[in-house]
């Protein structure tokens, strides 16, 4: 069974990508972690910059995916989420507002990976079931199968899938991230089984099956990119990625 991609967004080292196509990040921004909410959503929203970083670059990947579009089925529409570090620098932040002596309530309702489906579910209105899954370098992969398997079980009509690499610079030497962290970036996509007449017009096949224990695991960026190169190109073709624990090749050919 193939999914209709129906849109998508990637935060990258180069700047924003998504429908529209990619743009640079201005002068004097690093990178995903210094994305700003009027370079993703065309309207107010006095909560984004207060959003840590794991929820900030969650939410502005969920937007660029979501811009313009009417989604027909909220109530049914899911959002599944791979995050790699969890919210290891949301914790990080707490405790030295602990430390400190004033804990801070702001900082600690972020200290769940779900706050940042919680954001996007809000704003947007998606009612459907949502999934965490975090703790590893390809949590992004097992977020996907998830999102395959709400559509084919007929648990929800789309999914909003996203894979976020959230660490502040400040720990990405941490020991708790084994100290070679990626570079933050995010990923998000928009399948659907339901015919449309708008979207990236591609569909997407994935194969998962249990994955060989030997090899060391692909990491959520690098078959993302990939992921997002083809829909952004609409090119067909395939890639092939493990976790430690399943296996998947992802093929994408143009809608006929």
């Amino acid at each position: 069974m193939s999914i209709r991609v129906e849109s998508f967004a990637a935060l990258l080292p180069q700047g924003i990508a998504g429908p529209l196509g990619l743009r640079p990040w201005d002068e004097g921004q690093a990178g995903p972690g210094d994305v700003r909410r009027d370079q993703v959503l065309d309207k107010p929203y006095p909560a984004f910059g207060k959003l840590m970083l794991a929820d900030r670059l969650a939410f502005a990947a969920a937007s660029v995916a979501l811009a313009g579009r009417q989604i027909a089925h909220k109530d049914s529409t899911a959002i599944t989420l791979g995050i790699s570090a969890g919210s290891l620098s949301t914790d990080m932040r707490y405790m030295e507002s602990v430390i400190a002596g004033f804990p801070s309530p702001a900082i600690f309702s972020a200290t769940l990976p779900s706050s940042a489906i919680a954001d996007i579910a809000i704003y947007y209105g998606l009612k459907g079931p949502n999934r965490v899954v975090a703790g590893n370098g390809a949590s992004g992969l097992t977020a996907l199968e998830l999102a395959v398997s709400l559509l084919k079980t007929g648990k929800a009509s789309a999914v909003l899938t996203l894979c976020v690499n959230a660490v502040e610079t400040q720990d990405a030497t941490s020991p708790l991230v084994g100290g070679t962290a990626a570079a933050s970036n995010a990923f998000a996509l928009l399948l659907s089984l339901q015919p449309d007449n708008s979207g990236t017009a591609m569909r997407l096949s994935a194969s998962f099956s249990p994955a060989a224990k030997e090899g060391a695991p692909a990491r959520d960026e690098l078959y993302f990119t990939e992921l997002i190169r083809l829909v952004r190109e609409q090119k067909g073709g395939s890639i092939e990625a493990a976790s430690c624990d399943v296996a998947v090749t992802l093929s994408l050919a143009k809608e006929e």
